[in-house]
C-alpha cells in the first residue's frame, strides 16, 4: 500500500512533529507499505531518505516559529497526490488542511486523521496529570 503522510508545522526546530513523522514512516516500512511524507517547505524537491520519499512543498513561513511553515498550495498537494495514486493519507495538523480528507474520500482514498504532534503532547500531560491526582 502506498501511505502518503501530509503534515504541517515543520521546519527545522519542529523535533516533535520530525520524530512523528520517522516514527510513522518506520512503522509503515515494517509492515511493507510505501511511505512518502508531504512537507512544508521554501521549493518543491523530492529526497529520498532511509524513512521514504520526502516530497517538499513550497510553502508559507509563520513568523516568530523558527522557521516553521504551514502547505499553502493543497492545488499542487492533491495534484500530486493523485500523480502518486496513493492509497492511504494520513493527515496531521487536521484544522489547517481541511478539505482535504472530503476530497481524498471521494477518490476513493483511505484517510486516517491523525492527533496533531501538539494535541498529542497536551493529550499525554493530561493524562499523567489525572494519574499523578488519582494517586495523589
Amino acid at each position: 500500500m502506498r501511505i502518503a503522510h501530509i503534515t504541517n508545522f515543520y521546519g527545522p526546530t519542529a523535533t516533535v512533529q520530525i520524530d512523528q513523522l520517522h516514527r510513522s514512516a518506520a512503522t509503515y516500512k515494517s509492515a511493507g507499505h510505501e511511505f512518502i511524507a508531504f512537507v512544508p517547505s521554501y521549493q518543491l524537491a523530492t529526497i529520498e531518505t532511509e524513512h521514504g520519499k520526502i516530497i517538499n512543498l513550497p510553502s508559507l513561513r509563520i513568523p516568530f516559529t523558527g522557521g516553521r511553515r504551514i502547505i499553502a498550495n493543497k492545488k499542487a498537494l492533491k495534484t500530486i497526490l493523485i500523480s502518486l495514486d496513493v492509497d492511504q493519507i494520513e493527515i496531521i495538523n487536521q484544522p489547517l488542511l481541511s478539505g482535504l480528507a472530503k476530497w481524498a474520500a471521494g477518490r476513493n482514498i483511505k484517510v486516517l486523521k491523525s492527533n496533531s504532534p501538539v494535541e498529542v503532547l497536551e493529550t499525554d500531560y493530561l493524562a499523567r496529570r489525572d494519574l499523578i491526582l488519582i494517586t495523589a
